[in-house]
């Protein structure tokens, strides 16, 4: 049955490649009817950020009437009339999934099909059979590995740069959420990138390196090893732009505006706190003992969840948040208005007992959270990848699970079975394991008695008083004797 479904999924994927999706340019590029021109030519596409490639053409004998993008699947993805010459070049946004491939075209047509490998599709390629778990060795660290140039000029600008003593298979970039934001693929010697526009407010940035195949020394096959990863980490950065207001942050006299929720076990206690406005320009972060202390986590959003139980008994905490956050290049780039870092105290003891009076509370009624009306996040980002609760409405079990870029999710989600499990045949393992030996011997049994039975009543007569056998021939009907 696994060999069938395997197919199954294969033969389906195959169709669903296939299949374009609807798209608002879908007239649009149905409408163009124009003869191809002779000279016309699609001459160079580039892919400069995550969403837009550039398109480079000639020899038009007036000038594009529109350009568009489509997708592996055939789905328009981006699409211009606008702004079109003779000769020029276009920078075309694209929507929806990260495609694989693009394909560029043009009305009237140009005489040239061309076809461009983004940025993910690249890294797929160079990732498919990825990867051994062999060690990165110090020589190809001191030859692959990555690094950072972030000065506070190039903060200023919210843009970086990565080096490296060698260019691997590929070099490549990634923001916290795991979207690719640069990508270099090919040629020797010294890397150093373009500068690399930092997408607002991620929190932690990725310069990574594919090695060249090298041979397992145990095996002698060829392997591909995992990419060759720095991190930059940038809450701090954000924090102190945060904070660079003399009115910011402003201290709140209390906390009702602050709501605060619980999970987990009251041996495990999970505070999630909400910060008061509903606006999506905002963050939340909190800090350990003091206004100005250690960082303890911080979320762009609606919520922050952070684990209290480990933290000290008679400690404090601030919890600080801030709506219309803007970011742009410029002497503070991540800006707070003007008294609108708000701070809240939190005794981290009171906090810890209502935490365990809501979660033995919610036990004893027999649930605990709720689920998200529409499916689509794991109740609007409150619960993270990993988390689970018992939805309290059908009594099913429910994970938060984290989504899956490859079929175009981009946000977690609810994964739910019922609170009794699967159904199942009612026996344990061992139960089951039981009932198969029994069966085993059984069988077993059966087919040594039937041996049994068949060669007695095939066995050679043998003859009274004689200690040989012989056949004698009998008639048709007729009895054996011994």
């Amino acid at each position: 049955m696994r060999v069938v479904g395997f197919f199954v999924a294969h033969i389906l994927a195959a169709v669903n490649c296939q299949a374009a999706e609807p798209s608002p340019w879908d007239s649009d590029v149905q409408g163009c009817t124009s003869a191809t021109p002779g000279s016309a030519e699609i001459y160079d596409v580039s892919q400069s950020d995550a969403s837009s490639v550039t398109v480079k053409f000639r020899g038009y004998a007036s000038y594009p009437t529109a350009l568009w993008l489509t997708s592996e699947e055939g789905t328009v993805i981006a699409y211009t009339d606008t702004g079109l010459s003779t000769t020029g070049d276009v920078t075309l946004a694209f929507t929806g999934p990260k495609p694989l491939s693009v394909g560029v075209h043009s009305c009237p047509p140009s005489y040239n099909t061309t076809t461009l490998r983004t940025w993910r599709g690249v890294y797929e390629d160079a990732t498919e059979e990825c990867c051994s778990d062999l060690g990165v060795t110090d020589a190809e660290r001191t030859a692959y590995e990555p690094s950072f140039t972030l000065t506070a000029a190039n903060w200023q600008s919210q843009e970086f740069s990565v080096t490296a003593s060698n260019k691997g298979v590929i070099n490549f970039a990634k923001d916290a959420s795991g979207e690719i934001i640069h990508l270099n693929q090919g040629g020797s010697g010294f890397y150093s990138s373009p500068a690399v526009a930092i997408p607002p407010l991620t929190t932690r940035l990725f310069a990574c390196a594919t090695l060249p195949e090298s041979i397992n020394g145990d095996t002698g096959n060829t392997v591909l090893k995992n990419p060759l990863c720095v991190e930059e980490n940038l809450v701090t950065r954000i924090v102190d732009n945060l904070e660079q207001r003399s009115d910011n942050p402003a201290a709140q006299p209390d906390n009702d505006a602050l709501g605060i929720t619980y999970k987990g076990s009251v041996e495990a206690i999970t505070a999630t706190f909400t910060k008061a406005c509903a606006t999506d320009d905002g963050i939340i972060y909190a800090r350990a003992d003091t206004m100005s202390g250690t960082i303890l986590g911080f979320a762009q959003g609606d919520a922050l969840s952070l684990e209290i139980s480990s933290m000290a008994d008679a400690s404090t905490m601030y919890v600080y948040q801030c709506c219309g956050v803007t970011v742009a290049a410029r002497a503070t780039p991540v800006d707070c208005p003007s008294g609108a870092l708000l701070a809240y105290t939190i005794d981290v003891d009171a906090t810890k007992a209502a935490g365990r009076t809501q979660i033995a509370t919610a036990f004893s009624t027999s649930g605990v959270g709720t689920m998200s009306a529409t499916g689509d996040r794991c109740d609007d980002g409150l619960y993270g990848p990993g988390d689970y609760v018992l939805n309290t409405t059908d009594g099913s079990n429910c994970t938060c699970v984290a989504p899956d870029e490859s079929l175009g999710q981009f946000a977690p989600s609810w994964q739910c079975v019922s609170r009794w499990g699967e159904k199942s045949s009612w026996f344990t393992p061992g139960q089951q394991a039981a009932i198969y030996l029994v069966i085993i011997i059984c069988v077993a049994i059966l087919i040594f008695a039937g041996c049994f039975l068949y060669f007695k009543r095939t066995a050679t007569p043998i003859y009274k008083g004689s200690t040989t056998s012989a056949s004698y021939p009998q008639a048709s009907g007729a009895e054996t004797y011994t």
